[in-house]
């Protein structure tokens, strides 16, 4: 049996669904209910990717803000999460004027690494995408990675349930060489409340590296992986190149002196 307590406000929807188990704990999914707005489609008024990761950030946010462990607990834990890595998976695109039901979940914590999963289902109750993703957790103070406590994770109250393996989120190869490469200065409008750029920033950083005749391809995979995080003011490169070993368009955000890989990111 499943309970849903639904909340909502001017722009959105998101509900709180319990699965009730007979002799356990009770395990805990969120449901977001989101609209396609005209900024956050692409030429082919279809849902963009950058959009499309908001989406799916903002209901793992109101996860962690409902246990204790949101945006306004930082100043009493200390405590932040940062990804690690991003996987999503299209099916169907949704277009201008539908509402998406985005709905997550904590998958797991093992040691160091907490992984959440995500479905999205369109109006007609159709699954068009999944995304996994794998998260760190941060003390502000100490600027140090740290092991999540017992009552953090009695919090997210688990769920048994996955989109796709773990090993997919595992580390992506950086390219041999590459094709192009773009540089850009991180703006004020780019940093988050962690400091530095945001995460989803990271995928306008490779659109922008992308060629004319890639650039309005129709994406149905990205795959992210973050190493060090960038800050205000920190010139970086965006090099792509075309791997055929997996027919990926893949760009590497790298220092400007190509000492330093921020981020790998693959769109296919």
């Amino acid at each position: 049996m499943n309970i849903i307590c639904t909340v909502r406000s001017k722009n959105c929807t998101f509900g709180l669904l319990f699965d009730i188990i007979p002799f356990g704990e009770a395990e805990m999914k969120i449901e977001h209910k989101c609209y396609i707005g005209l900024n956050n489609i692409d030429r082919n008024n279809k849902v963009n990717i950058k959009s499309f990761m908001t989406f799916l950030e903002d209901a793992g946010g109101i996860h962690s803000d409902l246990v204790g462990y949101g945006a306004y607990d930082i100043e009493k834990t200390m405590l932040n999460w940062m990804i690690i890595s991003w996987k999503i998976k299209f099916f169907k695109k949704p277009a201008y004027n539908e509402y998406i039901k985005v709905v997550t979940w904590s998958k797991d914590i093992q040691r160091l690494y907490a992984y959440r999963d995500f479905e999205v289902y369109n109006e007609q109750e159709e699954l068009i995408a999944i995304a996994s993703s794998k998260w760190v957790l941060v003390n502000l103070e100490t600027k140090s990675i740290v092991t999540p406590d017992e009552n953090l994770r009695k919090a997210y109250q688990s769920e048994d349930a996955s989109t796709m393996d773990i090993k997919e989120l595992g580390k992506l190869k950086e390219p041999e060489s590459y094709i192009s490469q773009v540089e850009i200065v991180p703006t004020r409008a780019m940093i988050d409340v962690n400091n530095h750029v945001h995460n989803i920033q990271y995928l306008d950083f490779a659109y922008s590296a992308l060629p004319d005749e890639v650039y309005y391809s129709d994406f149905s995979e990205v795959q992210i992986m973050y190493k060090k995080e960038i800050k205000l003011g920190e010139k970086v490169k965006a090099m792509y190149a075309f791997v055929e070993e997996d027919g990926t368009h893949t760009v590497a955000i790298k220092s400007e002196d190509e000492s330093v890989l921020h981020a790998i990111i693959k769109l296919k």
